[in-house]
C-alpha cells in the first residue's frame, strides 16, 4: 500500500490546493469528433450504407465505435491532465523530517493506456472488416496476420502502461525530506539525493544562446 493511503494523511490531503484550467476549444472539438468519425466509418464502410447482417460486420462495427469512444475519452484525459496544477502541496511532519504527499488525481498514464487501447480496437476492427470482404471468396491471410500481430503488440503496450499506472497508484511519488537528503519512490523507480551531493555540485557550466547550463552529479537508483 502507498504511504499516502494512511488515515493520518486524510486531513493533510484536504489542505492541498489544486486547479484545473479551462479545457481548450480544440479539445472539445476532438472529444465530439472522434465518435462521429467512428460512426460515419461504420455506416459507410462496415455497413456499406445498406446494413450488412454478418457476424464479422457487427463485430467490426462494435470495435470501430469502441475505438472512437476510447479516442474521445483519451482526448479528455490528456487535456485535463495537461491543465492540472498543484498550487499548494500537502505536507506532513514525520519522525525523520518532512513528507510532501503526491497527488493521486494526477494520472497522466491513463491517457497512455486509452490511446493504445483505441489503436488496438481499431486494428482488430480492421481485421474483422477483412473477413467481411474476402478476396476470391477467401480472406486475405497475410494482411490479416500482419494486422493481428500489430493488434497484439498494441494490446501488450496497453497492458504494460496499465501495469505502470497501477504501480504509480501504489507508489505515487511521495517526497521525504530529512537531515540526510531527499528520497522519492515513483512506481518502481527510486530517487535518492543527499544534501552533500547538492552542496558539492560540480559540473561544467557554460552559456548556450544566453542560457547558463550546468551538469552535476546526483545519486539515482532505479530498482
Amino acid at each position: 500500500m502507498s504511504i499516502s493511503d494512511s488515515p493520518a494523511h486524510a486531513s493533510c490531503e484536504a489542505e492541498r490546493v489544486t486547479v484545473f484550467d479551462r479545457m481548450r476549444l480544440s479539445a472539445w472539438i476532438f472529444i465530439i469528433l472522434w465518435p462521429i468519425v467512428a460512426a460515419a466509418f461504420v455506416y459507410f464502410v462496415c455497413l456499406d450504407g445498406e446494413g450488412s447482417s454478418s457476424t464479422a460486420t457487427y463485430l467490426a462495427s462494435v470495435l470501430m465505435l469502441a475505438s472512437g469512444v476510447c479516442a474521445s475519452i483519451n482526448t479528455y484525459f490528456s487535456d485535463r491532465m495537461f491543465n492540472y496544477q498543484v498550487l499548494v502541496p500537502a505536507v506532513i511532519w514525520t519522525e525523520w523530517g518532512v513528507r510532501v504527499l503526491a497527488d493521486k488525481k494526477f494520472d497522466p498514464l491513463m491517457s497512455s493506456v486509452l490511446v493504445r487501447l483505441a489503436w488496438t480496437l481499431l486494428t482488430f476492427g480492421l481485421v474483422a472488416l477483412m473477413y467481411t470482404d474476402p478476396m476470391d471468396g477467401t480472406p486475405a491471410v497475410v494482411p490479416i496476420a500482419i494486422f493481428v500481430g500489430i493488434g497484439i503488440f498494441l494490446f501488450g503496450t496497453a497492458v504494460h502502461f496499465w501495469w505502470k499506472r497501477r504501480r504509480r497508484k501504489q507508489y505515487p511519488g511521495d517526497i521525504d525530506l530529512s537531515a540526510e537528503g531527499m528520497h522519492q519512490r515513483l512506481g518502481d523507480r527510486v530517487l535518492e539525493v543527499t544534501w552533500k551531493d547538492l552542496r558539492a555540485w560540480r559540473g561544467l557550466i557554460h552559456k548556450f544562446q544566453g542560457r547558463r547550463m550546468g551538469y552535476g552529479r546526483l545519486l539515482l537508483a532505479i530498482r
